[in-house]
């Protein structure tokens, strides 16, 4: 069988695309050629071999092609549309479906009749290109050379998206990891929240008992000193001995509203008129012993001072309020070391009842006012809890109430509480 007729002759130079030279790639890229005719598939080799392709695989018998695709995964495939015994479109289109999804190897259709219907046929059942016969030399580089472009770029997009899939496999993991680390840290964190509220509770229980027990034992030690020195008469004890029973009341009622806390959530409290003006009397008779008794005891003076304007009845639960009173009298006696004059005042303003609290004691810096209202902060050192005016602001909210402090350093402390002054029958409405 004579060797096909060629555009260039076998001695041709080969029109080589300059991207050939230097690029090792297309030098090893793996070209499968099937075609019946020998000849045809030894010309195919020669040319290959001038432009220094030598990675070839080749057969006649097209039965083998899909075998030998199968083994050899060229990178490109040089295919015969018209072969004897295979109908090359059938081969074309069982190549195709044995490339993997999104894969990409090119096939190159060789055919004598390159008629439209024929290029539309290749291209229909898969083909990338076609080169009609006889073959020119330098357009088969030409082809190879395009296509081989086409599978590199192909493959390094593959390799970029896979190592993007990694890079996001890594972050995902990392952003797992992560997730899982907040995750930890705020269990950990609500753990510590909840441990500190009920270390804070704790203090504030402690703060209110140590208040009570301080009413009871001031009471108890000027019950004492009048007995001692046979001044105790029933006029001057029943006062302190009923301050006594209602301070211990409170402290019971405290612990009563802890265990209702513990086994519900809720302090179970009701809300009851009020007299603001009783309220205050008592906790300046609870509060005797610490602002006279071991004042003038600390050889300072402070003068009490009341104002009592006339008043609606409030809504509130009155041995909190009282709490919240008191440890605003404790906290104005503690301010005036050096004695003065302590105000206790009330007055109606729109649907308010106010109730201020002023000194005459050392004052806050803007800093201190501007922080005091919050838990654990003081300006007494180990003295102080700093839990007193925090549980003063928590009872005034718990009320529907607000509260203000207005100071100067050396010129004093004023604070104003502010409470709604409902009826009872409103009240009871807003509560259903």
């Amino acid at each position: 069988m004579q060797e096909p007729s060629l555009t260039l002759g076998e001695e041709s130079i080969v029109i080589v695309p300059d991207i050939l030279y230097g690029n090792d790639f297309l030098r090893r890229t793996k070209i499968l050629i099937v075609d019946h005719e020998l000849p045809n598939v030894q010309f195919l080799e020669r040319v290959l071999r001038r432009v220094r392709i030598v990675n070839v695989k080749s057969t006649t018998d097209s039965r083998t092609a899909l075998s030998l695709f199968r083994e050899f995964q060229p990178d490109l495939v040089l295919i015969d549309w018209l072969m004897a015994d295979v109908n090359g479109r059938r081969v074309v289109e069982q190549m195709r479906t044995m490339i993997p999804a999104g894969g990409f190897i090119p096939i190159v259709v060789l055919a004598a009749d390159v008629t439209s219907e024929t290029r539309q046929l290749a291209l229909a059942s898969g083909a990338h290109e076609l080169i009609a016969k006889p073959i020119d030399a330098s357009e088969v580089v030409l082809q190879i050379a395009n296509m081989v472009q086409v599978r590199l770029a192909h493959l390094r997009l593959n390799e970029q998206k896979q190592a993007l899939e990694e890079t996001v496999r890594e972050r995902t993991f990392d952003l797992k990891q992560a997730l899982a680390a907040v995750r930890a840290s705020e269990e950990l964190l609500a753990k510590t929240q909840r441990l500190s509220a009920v270390g804070t509770m704790a203090s504030g229980i402690a703060h209110d008992f140590n208040n009570a027990l301080m009413l009871i034992m001031g009471s108890g030690e000027i019950l004492l000193g009048d007995a001692e020195r046979h001044r105790l008469t029933r006029d001057n004890a029943i006062p302190l001995l009923q301050d006594i029973l209602t301070a211990a009341r409170d402290a019971s009622n405290l612990v009563g509203q802890l265990r209702r806390f513990s086994r519900s959530g809720d302090t179970g409290e009701v809300h009851q008129p009020i007299n603001l003006s009783w309220l205050i009397e008592q906790a300046v008779s609870f509060t005797r012993p610490k602002w006279d008794t071991q004042a003038f005891g600390a050889g300072s003076q402070i003068r009490m001072v009341v104002d009592f304007q006339d008043v609606p009845v409030i809504l509130g639960d009155g041995g909190r309020l009282r709490d919240a009173i008191t440890n605003l009298i404790f906290n104005a006696v503690d301010a005036m070391p050096q004695g003065g004059t302590l105000t206790l005042r009330t007055r109606v303003e729109g649907e308010f009842v106010l109730l201020e609290v002023s000194d005459t004691g050392v004052g806050m810096t803007e800093e201190v006012r501007r922080n005091c209202f919050e838990p654990f902060f003081t300006t007494k050192g180990q003295e102080g809890t700093g839990l007193g005016l925090a549980m003063v602001y928590g009872i005034v909210q718990h009320h529907s109430g607000s509260i203000e402090v207005a100071s100067k350093p050396g010129k004093g402390t004023t604070f104003t509480l502010r409470l709604p002054a409902r009826p009872p029958a409103e009240y009871a409405k807003n509560k259903q």
